[in-house]
């Protein structure tokens, strides 16, 4: 989805709830494809996504800990912990179980890296590294 992110404090309810709402809202505009390039080294997955300028998105919940770098472009970042505009190159840690928005403001290149040290079958490391969310659509 292309937008901006600026009505997003007028959502009902907490950050969950609104990012909830948000990616409900998404799911009924035009979507932007997306294809995220997969990187295997020796004990990591590495998912590296460029984003276009003006793209909203919203995360997946990463059931563990994961090293993020920004390593193109400027994005703003909304999360549980707060809010943040990132500027590339930057590395930051993510915690457990932490659901984030974004908006990338210039062309953006933003990439996960997560401990793995088994196949390389997506369907397999979604299984084990992604948190299953309830997708049913939110009333506003």
């Amino acid at each position: 989805m292309v937008g901006e992110l600026r009505a997003f404090d007028s959502l009902p309810g907490d950050f969950r709830a609104r990012v909830s709402t948000l990616q409900g809202l998404m799911l009924k505009q035009e979507q932007v494809h997306l294809e995220p390039q997969h990187y295997f080294a020796h004990g990591t997955y590495t998912r590296v996504l460029d984003i276009p300028a003006g793209v909203i998105l919203t995360g997946k919940i990463h059931r563990y800990s994961c090293t993020n770098m920004l390593i193109k472009g400027r994005i703003k970042v909304v999360c549980d912990e707060g809010e943040a505009l990132l500027v590339a190159p930057c590395v930051f840690y993510t915690g457990p179980n932490v659901k984030k928005a974004i908006v990338a403001i210039e062309d953006s290149t933003f990439v996960n890296i997560h401990p793995w040290n088994n196949t390389d079958d997506l369907d397999a490391i979604e299984a084990k590294l992604i948190v299953a969310e309830d997708t049913t659509e939110q009333e506003i």
